[in-house]
Parts: C-alpha cells; structure tokens; sequence
C-alpha cells in the first residue's frame, strides 16, 4: 500500500488538496510537528484520502438530518436467532 500511496504523491501533486499560489499542498500544524517515517505515512495518508484533517472546517460538512439514511424497521427475531445459533443452540421453529 506504501507503494501506491508513493505513486500517488507524485501523480496527485495538490491536485485535490488546499494548495498554495505555488501549487504546495498547504498542511496543518501537526504534520509540521510529525518527525520521520510518521511524517511520510502522514503525506501520503492526506494524498491517498485527498484532504488533510487538520485543515477541515465546520463548513465543510453537512449536518442535516435529512442526509442520513433512513432505517425501516429492526428485525428482532432474526437478531435473537443469530445470538443463540452462533452460541451452538438449535432453535426450531
């Protein structure tokens, strides 16, 4: 997965991401902070998702309700056979 992820830094250069006038991904304070291999991971954690955490704003997401998916009912009695089928039980109808 590194692999790719490292392909993908050098395809996707800002492309998706916040980036400056020159074209340089803007990062957040805590990548600036990381040191090393975590550093790395980070960079190409950010390329591969296309966004870097840190820098979300709340304007950024949606919170209407109106967006979730709805739930139409729970079926119970196929929960309750699960439960007592994956503990060996034989339940018969």
């Amino acid at each position: 997965m590194a692999s790719g992820a490292s392909a993908m830094l050098d395809d996707k250069q800002g492309t998706e991401m916040v980036s400056r006038e020159d074209g340089a991904p803007i990062f957040s304070e805590h990548y600036e902070n990381l040191e090393g291999p975590e550093k790395k991971r980070y960079k190409e954690i950010v390329y591969l998702c296309g966004f870097e955490p840190y820098t979300l704003k709340k304007s950024d997401f949606e919170d209407s309700v109106a967006l979730f998916r709805g739930i139409e009912y729970l079926n119970i009695e196929y929960l309750i056979t699960w439960f007592f089928r994956a503990r060996g039980f034989h339940i018969n109808k």
